[in-house]
Protein backbone atom coordinates (compact mmCIF):
# COMPACT_ATOMS: atom_id res chain seq x y z
CA UNK A 1 0.00 0.00 0.00
CA UNK A 2 1.30 3.35 -1.07
CA UNK A 3 1.75 5.99 1.89
CA UNK A 4 -1.20 8.70 1.27
CA UNK A 5 1.82 11.58 1.81
CA UNK A 6 3.83 9.77 -1.39
CA UNK A 7 0.54 9.45 -3.28
CA UNK A 8 -0.02 13.25 -2.75
CA UNK A 9 4.13 13.78 -3.56
CA UNK A 10 3.83 12.04 -6.75
CA UNK A 11 0.62 13.11 -7.42
CA UNK A 12 2.13 16.91 -7.94
CA UNK A 13 5.87 16.38 -9.04
CA UNK A 14 4.61 14.33 -11.86
CA UNK A 15 2.57 17.15 -13.72
CA UNK A 16 5.19 20.03 -12.65
CA UNK A 17 7.94 17.76 -14.06
CA UNK A 18 6.17 17.36 -17.41
CA UNK A 19 4.80 21.04 -17.21
CA UNK A 20 8.57 22.16 -16.66
CA UNK A 21 10.00 20.11 -19.85
CA UNK A 22 7.33 21.27 -22.65
CA UNK A 23 8.05 24.72 -21.07
CA UNK A 24 12.01 24.40 -21.74
CA UNK A 25 11.48 22.40 -25.16
CA UNK A 26 8.89 25.42 -26.00
CA UNK A 27 11.58 28.03 -25.08
CA UNK A 28 14.61 26.35 -26.95
CA UNK A 29 12.59 26.27 -30.05
CA UNK A 30 11.75 29.70 -29.86
CA UNK A 31 15.46 30.92 -29.03
CA UNK A 32 16.63 29.62 -32.21
CA UNK A 33 14.11 31.17 -34.12
CA UNK A 34 16.13 34.08 -34.46
CA UNK A 35 18.75 34.76 -36.88
CA UNK A 36 21.47 35.25 -34.69
CA UNK A 37 20.84 32.21 -32.30
CA UNK A 38 21.08 29.71 -35.22
CA UNK A 39 24.68 27.76 -35.37
CA UNK A 40 26.91 28.72 -37.92
CA UNK A 41 26.06 25.50 -39.96
CA UNK A 42 22.48 26.19 -39.88
CA UNK A 43 22.90 29.71 -41.13
CA UNK A 44 24.97 28.19 -43.70
CA UNK A 45 21.98 25.65 -44.89
CA UNK A 46 19.13 29.03 -44.64
CA UNK A 47 21.71 31.38 -45.76
CA UNK A 48 18.87 32.26 -48.39
CA UNK A 49 16.59 33.03 -45.56
CA UNK A 50 18.06 35.10 -44.00
CA UNK A 51 16.94 38.95 -45.58
CA UNK A 52 13.26 37.79 -44.68
CA UNK A 53 14.44 35.47 -42.00
CA UNK A 54 12.39 38.19 -39.70
CA UNK A 55 8.79 38.02 -41.79
CA UNK A 56 8.83 34.01 -42.15
CA UNK A 57 6.00 32.76 -39.25
CA UNK A 58 7.64 31.11 -35.84
CA UNK A 59 5.93 27.41 -36.63
CA UNK A 60 7.72 27.91 -40.11
CA UNK A 61 11.19 28.96 -38.34
CA UNK A 62 11.03 25.79 -35.96
CA UNK A 63 10.37 23.68 -38.75
CA UNK A 64 13.40 24.59 -40.72
CA UNK A 65 15.65 24.76 -37.98
CA UNK A 66 14.70 21.35 -37.00
CA UNK A 67 15.68 20.69 -40.76
CA UNK A 68 18.82 22.36 -41.09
Amino acid sequence: MVNPMNKTIINFALPCFLYFSMAMSANADNAAADWNQLSKEQQTVLKNLEQRWEDIPEERKQRLVKGA
